[in-house]
C-alpha cells in the first residue's frame, strides 16, 4: 500500500430500493475517514458505490485517476480499481487455506512501489492469524473470517481501502488494539482509507475525519472532533451520546492505581489503564452528559480531573431542557450537556472562564 497522496473524490447520487442516496465528500491520503450512521441510512451502499459493485450516478475520482464520470461516458469495472475491500460478511476463498487466501491478495498485488508499510508476517502477527494459517474458512469463527478478510485487504496493496465494518464480529478487546494500528497504517501509507460503521467507539479509535450519514445523505466530511461536536442528537446519536474526542500526550503509568497521567495542553488527566507508553498519544472519547462545569475552581471533591478553560459557545437544545456548552483550552474542545437553566444561573456566555470537571470513570478510552 505505498502512498500515492491522492484524494478520493465522491460525487454520486441515485436509488436502490426505496433508498435515495445523496453522497458527496472528500476521503484524503493518509487519513482514515468514517462514514458513520445507523443501520439501514446507506453506509454500505455508498462504499459498495465507490468500489464499482453498485451503480449510482455521478462522478468518482482517485487524484487523477477518474474511476466514473456520467458525463463522459466513463466508468471502471471494479476489478480495475485496485481497491481493497473487507466486506461485513467475509468474501474468502474456501478451497484455499488461509494462508492461501491471503498469498493471493499478495500476487494479485503485482511488483510493489518500494518498500510496502505493512508486510504478511506483521498483518499475521497483528491480526493474530499464525495459528490458524493452515485452516480453511470453512472451519472458522465468525471473527477469524472478519480478520482475515481484512488481512486480505491490506495485503493486496491497493491504492484504496474501504471497510465494511470488518471487526463487528469480534470482542471489544480485540478492536481497541486492532483499530489504532490501522490507523497508523493509514497514516504510513498515504493511502486513503473509508471505513463504514454505526458504531461511534469504533469510529473515535481509527477515524481522522467523519463523513456522517443519514436517511442516504452525505455531505462533507470533518475532522473528528469537530464532526463529533456537531452531530445532531435524536439522529445520529441518542440524546445522551454526544460527546468529544481529546487528543493528550502519555506521561506516565501508574500501575499501583491503575491509571495513566497524561498531558493535555499542560494540564494533567488521571485515566483508567497504566499500560500506555510514555509519550504516546491517547485519544480520549468525552460524554457531554459526562462534563459538569463551575465558574470557580472546586475544592474537595472526589473528582480528579479539573480542566481550565474558557467558554466558545452556548448552543439551546430545542424541545429539551438542555444547552451544550463549549468549552475551549490546549487548541481542542469539550462539549457539556447541562440544562438551560444551570448554563443561566451561572452566567455562561461566550470568553466565560470555566473549569470542566470530569469523574475518571467517565473516560471512554480510544
Amino acid at each position: 500500500m505505498s502512498g500515492s497522496g491522492a484524494a478520493l473524490e465522491v460525487g454520486l447520487r441515485g436509488a436502490v430500493g426505496k433508498l435515495r442516496i445523496e453522497a458527496a465528500f472528500e476521503a484524503r491520503p493518509g487519513e482514515t475517514t468514517a462514514v458513520f450512521g445507523p443501520s439501514g441510512s446507506g453506509k454500505t451502499t455508498v462504499l459498495r458505490a465507490v468500489a464499482g459493485l453498485t451503480r449510482l450516478s455521478g462522478r468518482l475520482a482517485l487524484g487523477p485517476a477518474t474511476w466514473q464520470d456520467d458525463r463522459r461516458g466513463v466508468f471502471v469495472p471494479a476489478y480495475r480499481r485496485r481497491i481493497g475491500f473487507a466486506f461485513q460478511e467475509p468474501a474468502l476463498f474456501d478451497h484455499l487455506s488461509v494462508e492461501g487466501n491471503l498469498r493471493y491478495a499478495e500476487r494479485r498485488s503485482g511488483e510493489p512501489e518500494g518498500d510496502p508499510p505493512v508486510s504478511f508476517v506483521e498483518v499475521v502477527e497483528r491480526l493474530e492469524l499464525g495459528p490458524h494459517l493452515e485452516r480453511t474458512p470453512r472451519g472458522l469463527s465468525g471473527g477469524e473470517r472478519q480478520r482475515v478478510s481484512l488481512a486480505r485487504a491490506l495485503l493486496a496493496r491497493p491504492a484504496a481501502l474501504l471497510l465494511d465494518e470488518p471487526l463487528s464480529g469480534l470482542h471489544r478487546t480485540a478492536r481497541a488494539a486492532i483499530l489504532p494500528w490501522l490507523r497508523a497504517l493509514g497514516e504510513a501509507s498515504g493511502k486513503v482509507t473509508l471505513y463504514v460503521s454505526h458504531d461511534l467507539g469504533e469510529v473515535v479509535d481509527v477515524a481522522h475525519r467523519i463523513a456522517p450519514i443519514a436517511n442516504g445523505s452525505v455531505a462533507g466530511a470533518a475532522a473528528a472532533a469537530e464532526a463529533l461536536d456537531r452531530l445532531p442528537a435524536g439522529e445520529l446519536l441518542s440524546r445522551f451520546e454526544a460527546g468529544s474526542v481529546l487528543t493528550a500526550t502519555v506521561r506516565a503509568g501508574l500501575p499501583a492505581l491503575g491509571l495513566s497521567e497524561l498531558d493535555l495542553g499542560g494540564q494533567r488527566l488521571r485515566v483508567p489503564g497504566a499500560g500506555r507508553p510514555a509519550g504516546t498519544e491517547a485519544r480520549l472519547r468525552v460524554r457531554a452528559r459526562d462534563v459538569a462545569l463551575a465558574t470557580e475552581a472546586p475544592t474537595a471533591i472526589s473528582i480528579r480531573n479539573v480542566l481550565r478553560g474558557s467558554v466558545i459557545e452556548v448552543r439551546d437544545l430545542p424541545e429539551t431542557p438542555f444547552a451544550e456548552v463549549a468549552v475551549g483550552f490546549a487548541d481542542q474542545r469539550l462539549v457539556a450537556r447541562i440544562t438551560r437553566d444551570a448554563a443561566s444561573e451561572l452566567g455562561l456566555e461566550a470568553g466565560r472562564e470555566v473549569f470542566a470537571l470530569l469523574k475518571t470513570v467517565s473516560f471512554d478510552d480510544a
